[in-house]
């Protein structure tokens, strides 16, 4: 029972085959993070109470079902998982308007900041975010990016005010 649950985490972190492209299956699901996006947008316009609800649920859930794929894998950093893209980029568009202009710079800054942040944070604060254990080295480097550009996304947007 606990095994069948494991590969249903892995095949959600993965996004089902999206995550076996190892050289693409990131940018893949962070297009696929879109609409969720979108959604949890909705959700903010209408009621910001639920809206951070559901935030706090995605991350609880992406945690969990995160770790609960690593116990199935044998790699310490797997490649196959890209549910932290879409949590990372949920992160970027918090409080910002869902224009095409801004999707487009937050999709490309987010894998620009994602690609630099380990060696950044490894070179001035001399930590390696990915050597966190299990889920927590997943998805805390797409979190941290995702909320820088979400808040260098709101300082253009203040500064255009």
């Amino acid at each position: 029972m606990m095994t069948k649950i494991k590969e249903i985490c892995l095949n959600i972190s993965s996004l089902g085959k999206l995550g076996q492209h190892r050289l693409i299956g990131g940018l893949i699901a962070s297009f696929a993070a879109i609409p969720i996006v979108f959604i949890l947008n909705f959700f903010a316009e209408i009621n910001l109470s639920l809206f951070y609800i559901l935030l706090l649920i995605l991350l609880i859930l992406s945690f969990g079902i995160t770790q609960l794929a690593l116990m199935l894998i044998s790699d310490k950093d797997p490649g196959i998982i890209v549910l932290d893209k879409v949590v990372g980029l949920a992160a970027v568009f918090i409080y910002v308007p869902l224009t095409i202009k801004f999707i487009l710079v937050g999709f490309v800054l987010f894998h620009i900041l994602n690609f630099l942040l380990n060696y950044l944070i490894m070179r001035f604060v001399h930590i390696d975010i990915e050597r966190l254990p299990g889920a927590i080295g997943i998805l805390i480097s797409d979190i941290l990016s995702g909320l820088v550009i979400n808040l260098f996304l709101r300082l253009i947007i203040w500064i255009a005010r």
